[in-house]
């Protein structure tokens, strides 16, 4: 993926456009600051990042702006672990047990429909 910069520090999503109960999102993680010399010799910040855009449903009951942002902010974690896997929170190996348990479920649930 690559970088993108700026000198401005990046929020961590720019809300491109909403269309069918749909927020189009450039999300962005890994924000890096660094100095940079400029041609006439000074100095200036400059920020790198990895950007992407995703797409997020919106709730029916998501019906003002306050209302979408408390919502977005609520996704913060989940939408920049899909641009930056590194920085997802790991999760626990019970996590993976859980869903072995629960396809094993629907087996048993498909061989009691079988019976029947």
């Amino acid at each position: 993926m690559p970088k993108a910069t700026s000198p401005v520090n990046p929020d961590w999503y720019f809300l491109r456009k909403i269309e069918h109960s749909n927020a189009y999102l450039r999300v962005r993680a890994n924000v890096i600051e660094k100095q940079v010399e400029a041609a006439d010799g000074k100095t200036r910040t400059e920020y790198e990042y990895d950007e992407q855009e995703i797409v997020v449903p919106i709730p029916e009951e998501v019906i003002t702006v306050e209302q979408f942002k408390a919502f977005i902010d609520t996704k913060e974690a989940e939408c920049v672990a899909m641009v930056s896997p590194s920085s997802a929170p790991e999760q626990p190996e019970e996590v993976d047990n859980n869903i072995r348990k629960i396809k094993d479920i629907n087996k048993i649930r498909e061989k009691f429909k079988e019976l029947k």
